[in-house]
C-alpha cells in the first residue's frame, strides 16, 4: 500500500460516524480461552470467557470458543480461518485472547510466545471485506 493509500483509508475511517452492520450475516467471535499452564491456572477466566460468547451472540455474531491451545495450536487456527472461512457476507471479525502474554505477544499454554503481528497477519487479507 503507499502513502497515499494510507492516508486516504485513514480520512475515511476519521470521517465515519457509523459501522455498517447490517449483512445477512454479523460476523465470527473467536475466543482463545487459556487456562490451564503447567505452573499455574488462570482462575476466573472460564467466567470471563462466558460472559463474552454471551454478549457477542446477543450483538448477533457466530462465537467459536477455543480452550488451552499451545502455540502452534494459535498459528493453526488463525491460519485456518483465514484459508477456510467465508468472510464475504459478514460484517465483522473478532478475536479475544484470555491468556497471559508480554508485550506484543501471548502464551500458548506450552508458554511459548506468538506475535499478536503474526496471528493478525492471517487475518489482515480478508479486513477489506469489512471497510465499511
Amino acid at each position: 500500500m503507499t502513502a497515499c493509500a494510507r492516508h486516504r483509508d485513514k480520512r475515511s475511517f476519521a470521517n465515519m460516524t457509523s459501522y455498517k452492520m447490517d449483512g445477512p450475516h454479523r460476523g465470527f467471535c473467536l475466543i482463545i480461552n487459556n487456562v490451564n499452564f503447567s505452573n499455574s491456572r488462570r482462575n476466573g477466566s472460564c467466567k470471563d470467557a462466558e460472559q463474552l460468547e454471551r454478549v457477542f451472540r446477543w450483538l448477533g455474531l457466530d462465537v467459536r470458543t477455543y480452550p488451552d491451545l499451545t502455540s502452534g495450536d494459535i498459528i493453526n487456527l488463525m491460519q485456518t480461518w483465514q484459508q477456510m472461512q467465508d468472510h464475504k457476507d459478514r460484517n465483522c471479525f473478532i478475536c479475544c485472547i484470555l491468556s497471559h502474554g508480554e508485550s506484543g505477544a501471548i502464551y500458548g499454554t506450552d508458554e511459548e510466545l506468538v506475535s499478536i503481528l503474526d496471528m493478525g497477519k492471517n487475518i489482515l487479507f480478508y479486513c477489506f471485506y469489512f471497510i465499511g
